[in-house]
């Protein structure tokens, strides 16, 4: 397996550069990147990750990466500034971001965990704090852990790979939803524990952020509290009494991601969730979300869901 044989092209939409994404689901089959303790559709675990190509693309991933630096030193750029990382740090890195420019000491050594992002927005797109925390993460990825912070991390790493190996049973799924759940909160606790800290010495406070980060916040915390109701960019803009371009502009700046994908990201999810949770056709769920007519909710799920609403509720239950 060649260093980046997971990975699938993709264009960013303002410029020519190509960008490629890291998906949840192709690392399940990157047996060489490391000592791979355990995967799912939910979870990866790797450790001992040395084998990195120092010819690594610019990529963006499709999930929560949590990364401790056990030995070695990176630099790496993320979203344009540059970033160090050393033994004893915490790499915290997600869609939002765009990773490029690594290089790694001779004597790097890595563990990973990955959440997908549909177990994070599950905590982060109904919590607005908690979405105020995550996009700190943006402009600061590497964490120092205190001794008692490692532990914590180091604890959900045990306990999720004791849990995994274990024999399923009624409510496994419901445990581990709740280990996760409990992993990215205190996550969120470590990263507002450090935004504290770092307020006396750069200056920075709850209302310090500047005019583009807020009005970005805004549309997110927008986006959560509309349920996918509305799907133009213009709405979400005449809402905050912008333009559609200029939140395009800074939306792009500050999250990696253009307006029109967030909106189309949470509806695939919500429909997702609708799909599994709900008894709801596929005619209601359409009117729920206002589509057009049910047969352009059909094209659409086929589309992002790789197959139809029928189909795709047979398959996951």
């Amino acid at each position: 397996m060649s260093d980046i044989s997971y990975f699938c092209s993709m264009k960013t939409e303002d410029d020519n550069k190509q960008i490629v994404r890291v998906e949840h689901a192709a690392l399940l089959n990157d047996d060489e990147l490391g000592e791979l303790r355990y995967a799912n559709d939910d979870v990866i675990i790797i450790d001992n990750i040395r084998r990195i190509s120092q010819e690594l693309p610019a990529v963006r991933l499709n999930m929560l990466l949590v990364a401790y630096c056990r030995e070695g030193r990176v630099q790496m750029t993320i979203n344009g500034k540059t970033h160090m990382a050393y033994k004893g740090n915490l790499i915290l890195c997600n869609g939002m971001q765009v990773l490029s420019n690594a290089m790694f000491s001779y004597d790097f050594v890595v563990d990973i965990l990955c959440i997908s992002n549909r177990r994070v927005d599950e905590v982060i797109h109904t919590d607005n704090k908690a979405m105020d925390t995550f996009l700190y993460v943006n402009d600061n990825p590497v964490l120092q852990l205190s001794e008692e912070e490692l532990d914590i991390y180091l604890s959900y790493k045990e306990i999720l790979e004791r849990r995994l190996r274990m024999p399923r049973h009624e409510y496994f799924a419901k445990t581990m939803d709740g280990i996760l759940m409990a992993a990215i909160y205190d996550f969120l606790a470590i990263i507002q524990r450090q935004r504290q800290d770092r307020a006396p010495q750069t200056g920075e406070s709850e209302e310090s952020s500047d005019h583009a980060k807020a009005i970005v916040r805004r549309f997110l915390l927008l986006l959560v509290e509309d349920e996918s109701r509305h799907h133009s960019v213009k709405y979400f803009a005449d809402q905050l009494c912008i333009t559609p371009k200029y939140l395009a502009s800074i939306c792009k700046q500050q999250t990696g991601k253009t307006p029109s994908l967030w909106i189309r990201e949470q509806m695939i999810e919500k429909i997702r969730s609708m799909l599994l949770n709900s008894t709801l056709s596929s005619k209601e769920i359409a009117q729920h979300l206002e589509f057009p007519n049910p047969s352009f909710f059909g094209r659409f799920v086929r589309q992002h869901l790789g197959c139809t609403p029928l189909e795709f509720r047979r398959k996951h239950k």
